[in-house]
């Protein structure tokens, strides 16, 4: 482990376009790292007695249609957000289209719905995606910019998970603390996708959040909320 995350960190510091031979037992010991992560939050969450449970969300679907939950969730959520936030993560300028491609979609249904945060959030994204194009003859100058950018971006974009009205400073602080395992988890995929390819980071992304809707369905089935 302590290679695995001394390789992970020397990245962060000093990203790099270079591949890795995909490796088994980092892969596993990197995950296992965003499963710790995610073990100290909710340690975190229950000492402070901190309450991330959303009104508007109906958790009786937790408990029917398991099957769509976990194909929506573990699958084709997984493969959505790795080409918008990591596609172009590589060498090759052509992998800007799909994400440049989805952010305008994004905008286009933000407008739809009058939610004016998602549309300000996503034509930032849009911009910065249009700035890493553009900059692209220079990639490996702005590889940090990308990776840290892409990890931020990905993070606060699960702030839409929440209801956002009628917030007051405390509720905002709980879902900067909610988001802030998907800070490290963005960093994460980022490092797998450069490193391994997009095909590990889709997988990876997959793993985690089918650990996760298992735990989830598995409390709302047999304990009461």
């Amino acid at each position: 482990m302590p290679n695995t995350l001394s390789r992970f960190f020397s990245f962060l510091k000093s990203p790099s376009l270079e591949r890795d031979k995909f490796c088994k037992y980092d892969y596993f010991k990197l995950l296992l790292f965003k499963i710790s992560i995610l073990c100290f939050f909710i340690v975190f969450i229950e000492v402070f007695s901190l309450d991330f449970e959303d009104e508007d969300f109906d958790y009786n679907l937790f408990k029917k249609d398991i099957f769509i939950i976990l194909f929506g969730g573990a699958i084709l959520f997984p493969l959505y957000e790795e080409i918008l936030f990591r596609f172009y993560l590589s060498n090759k300028r052509g992998t800007f289209i799909f994400p440049i491609l989805f952010s305008c979609v994004n905008i286009f249904f933000a407008v739809e719905e009058g939610f004016m945060a998602k549309i300000i959030f996503y034509s930032m994204y849009l911009l910065y995606i249009l700035y890493l194009f553009f900059a692209f003859s220079n990639i490996k100058m702005n590889l940090k910019i990308a990776v840290f950018g892409s990890s931020l971006f990905f993070s606060v974009a699960h702030v839409f998970n929440y209801n956002l009205e009628s917030l007051n400073f405390l509720d905002g602080l709980k879902i900067l603390l909610a988001v802030f395992p998907q800070l490290v988890g963005g960093l994460l995929l980022c490092y797998v996708r450069i490193k391994y390819g997009l095909f590990y980071s889709f997988s990876f992304h997959a793993i985690w959040n089918f650990i996760l809707l298992i735990v989830l369905i598995f409390i709302m089935k047999f304990i009461e909320i």
